[in-house]
């Protein structure tokens, strides 16, 4: 079987207050905000929540890679998100 997601199943409760999403599968509950957001390692692409991307995905946006494996989507010199890289730690 599979299973077919719509952006209506997110796009009325995006960034609502908690009660739109409680026992709700598709958001969560932000303690930090109150609102609904995306649950963890995925990311909202102005539609629906989508999972985050792995290494050397192609990408479209800051936070499409996954964070929690220090994975970054990269720009390169003309400001084009590129893919997901492994973010470099600065000392």
């Amino acid at each position: 079987g599979s299973v077919i997601l719509s952006a209506s199943l997110y796009a009325s409760m995006y960034n609502q207050s908690c009660s739109a999403c409680q026992e709700n599968r598709y958001q969560t509950c932000s303690s930090t905000t109150n609102m609904c957001q995306c649950p963890g390692n995925s990311y909202w692409n102005g539609s629906m929540c989508l999972l985050q991307l792995f290494e050397n995905a192609t990408c479209s946006r800051i936070d499409a890679c996954r964070s929690d494996l220090n994975l970054s989507c990269m720009i390169n010199s003309y400001g084009e998100f590129t893919k997901c890289l492994t973010v470099e730690m600065m000392f």
